[in-house]
């Protein structure tokens, strides 16, 4: 969903207009894909989001192998967003927002999300904490450099089995195997809204589509939920690049190669 920063009050942070899906990298290595588990930097891109034709932000994500306290291997995406927003005054500012999602590379289950923004003069943190029941969370924030009250609360949701955080739903997506016409479903739940989306999902056939300039084979892979149909564009090579992503909300998301330079500005 779109990244609209309008204000970093807690109730932005717990009800606010924050992305339901954020794009991830190219390259995980569980459910039969070949890339092992490294506990270090495992890969690293930037995502370009586009509505209209008009750019409206940069994404910079990364992939690291790291080591739970209960010793068990996990992973963390760490996602770095700059994108044009308006702030509670009306005034136009690049809003940044950085999360941390920490989760079990089998199962997609989440452990751990970190999630920090800032717009103007008004900054947050949120973490959230998987328990056995939901997720816990804690609020920091503050604005003009004043500390808000923190805030402790729960919830939890009635889902048998993981609880995938929807910002990971991108490694799902490319652990599935490439063949024309495999079907999935999957629920995901987004604790910034605290709410479940439940997603079906078709493999569609190869096709050619414009990639750096170059025509590439990508397979369409869509997943439909009440929001609308989204589409990734994965590439049958080892890694299973994602290359573009077409959201629902009407935005698209486009790997930059690495020898691009970064948005001005971001």
């Amino acid at each position: 969903m779109g990244f609209t920063l309008k204000s970093i009050s807690l109730m932005a942070l717990r009800h606010g207009p924050f992305p339901l899906i954020i794009l991830a990298g190219a390259g995980v290595a569980w459910a039969g894909m070949p890339m092992e588990w490294s506990q270090e930097v495992m890969e690293v891109n930037r995502y370009t989001i586009e509505k209209d034709g008009v750019v409206q932000g940069e994404i910079h994500q990364q992939l690291a192998g790291v080591i739970g306290k209960d010793g068990k291997q996990r992973l963390k995406a760490v996602y770095e967003l700059a994108r044009n927003a308006v702030v509670g005054t009306g005034q136009e500012v690049v809003g940044r927002m950085s999360m941390e999602v920490v989760f079990d590379p089998d199962t997609f289950d989440l452990y751990q999300r970190t999630d920090s923004f800032a717009a103007g003069d008004e900054t947050g943190r949120v973490r959230y904490t998987r328990t056995p029941s939901g997720v816990l969370v804690h609020s920091d924030s503050e604005a003009q450099g004043i500390p808000r009250e923190s805030e402790d609360w729960s919830f939890s949701y009635d889902v048998v089995g993981a609880l995938i955080d929807q910002t990971v739903l991108v490694y799902y997506i490319r652990s599935l195997p490439l063949e024309s016409g495999h079907t999935f479903s999957v629920s995901t739940v987004n604790p910034a809204k605290e709410g479940v989306e439940h997603l079906k999902g078709l493999v569609r056939a190869p096709r050619l589509i414009v990639w750096n300039g170059e025509q590439v084979e990508a397979y369409p892979i869509d997943t439909a939920a009440a929001s609308g149909v989204t589409t990734y564009y994965v590439l049958p090579d080892a890694r299973h690049t994602l290359v573009r992503y077409l959201a629902a909300s009407g935005e698209t998301y486009s790997l930059r190669s690495p020898e691009e330079k970064p948005l001005a500005g971001q």
